[in-house]
C-alpha cells in the first residue's frame, strides 16, 4: 500500500513482509513510521485523511499460515503528526482485508477479498462490521470514493458502485471493448477513475471515463503499459504532484505463506513510479 499526505508532502508505504510501515520524504529518503510496539501483521491498504490529521492501515495475516491458527483483521489509525498509533479498529468476521477508503464524514471503508465483502466503521463505532451480504462483491479490492460521495469497488470481472446504505454492489456497464477487470488500486481524480490492473496482464495503469453520472464506463485510456522496465506486479498508488505513483514492483506473489520470500536475493529495491495524470475526459 502507498498512501500520500498533501499536508506534510510525504508519502507513506506499507510492508507485507516486514509488517511495518515507512514514510518518506519529498527527497524520497525514507525512515520507519510505525513502531514495534504496533503489533502490525502484514501492511496492505494504506489511506490519509488530511483533514483529521489521520493515516489509516490494514492490518491483516488472513493469507499467511498464522491466520489459520488465529486470524487477525484490523484498521490501523495513526496520528500523522507524531505517529502514534491511536485505535485498532477489528474485524472479526472479515476473512482477508485488502484496502480502504474514508468517507468525507469519517466512516471507514475496506474490502475483504477473500470472502468478496465490504467491511464498515461508522466514525462512533469501535470495530468494523459487514456491510451487505457475504460475496456480494466477488472480487473486493481496491475502493474509492468520488468527489460527490459516490463509492466505487474493484470487482473480478470489473468495477462495481456500492450502496453505502444496503451495500448491495452494481456493476458498471462497460463497451465490449474495455476490460476493467482485475484492478487493484482504484482512484478517484478530476471525473475519472485510475486503476492499477495486475492480473488480467503483466500490468498496466488505465484511465476510466465514466458517463451517465458515473453510472457506466464509456471508455479507457492506457497511461503506463506493462512495458515499463520497473513494473513487477503493480499493485497501488497515491495521486500527488500531477501523478499517479505506483508501487511498480511489489513482488506480492513471492511472498510466502510462512512468512518467507521466494528468491529474495533476485528483486530490487522498491520503485515508485510517478504515472501522469493525463488530460482530463470529456464526458
Amino acid at each position: 500500500g502507498i498512501a500520500y499526505d498533501p499536508t506534510s508532502k510525504q508519502f507513506f508505504l506499507g510492508s507485507i513482509a516486514q509488517h511495518k510501515i515507512i514514510v518518506t520524504d519529498a527527497k524520497g529518503k525514507a525512515h520507519d513510521f510505525s513502531a514495534p510496539g504496533d503489533k502490525l501483521d502484514a501492511v496492505l491498504g494504506l489511506a490519509v485523511d488530511a483533514a483529521r490529521g489521520h493515516l489509516y492501515a490494514v492490518s491483516t495475516n488472513g493469507f499467511e499460515d498464522s491466520g489459520k491458527i488465529e486470524r487477525r483483521n484490523a484498521i490501523m489509525r495513526y496520528n500523522l503528526k507524531d505517529g502514534r498509533l491511536m485505535d485498532r479498529f477489528v474485524a472479526p468476521d472479515a476473512m482477508q482485508l485488502n484496502d480502504v477508503a474514508i468517507a468525507p464524514d469519517g466512516t471507514v471503508y475496506t474490502t475483504d477479498s477473500a470472502s468478496g465483502t465490504v467491511f464498515r466503521k461508522q466514525p462512533d463505532e469501535r470495530a468494523l462490521t459487514r456491510l451487505g451480504e457475504t460475496g456480494g462483491v466477488r472480487g473486493a479490492n481496491g475502493i474509492t470514493f468520488s468527489s460527490d460521495g459516490i463509492l466505487y469497488v474493484t470487482l473480478s470481472t470489473g468495477i462495481a458502485r456500492l450502496d453505502t446504505d444496503t451495500g448491495m454492489a452494481t456493476r458498471l456497464p462497460q463497451p465490449d471493448t474495455v476490460v476493467t477487470g482485475g484492478i487493484d488500486g482504484l482512484y478517484w481524480h478530476d471525473g475519472d477513475l485510475f486503476g492499477i490492473q495486475n492480473s488480467t496482464n503483466p500490468g498496466r495503469v488505465v484511465r476510466i471515463a465514466l458517463a451517465d453520472k458515473g453510472s457506466r464506463v464509456a471508455g479507457l485510456t492506457v497511461l503506463q503499459s506493462y512495458h515499463h522496465p520497473d513494473f513487477d506486479e503493480p499493485t497501488t498508488g497515491a495521486i500527488a504532484n500531477g501523478a499517479l505513483n505506483v508501487i511498480g514492483n511489489s513482488y506480492v506473489g513471492h511472498y510466502q505463506p510462512d512468512g518467507t520470500i521466494k528468491d529474495a536475493a533476485e528483486l530490487k529495491g522498491t520503485a515508485v513510479v510517478a504515472v501522469p495524470l493525463g488530460v482530463p475526459s470529456v464526458h
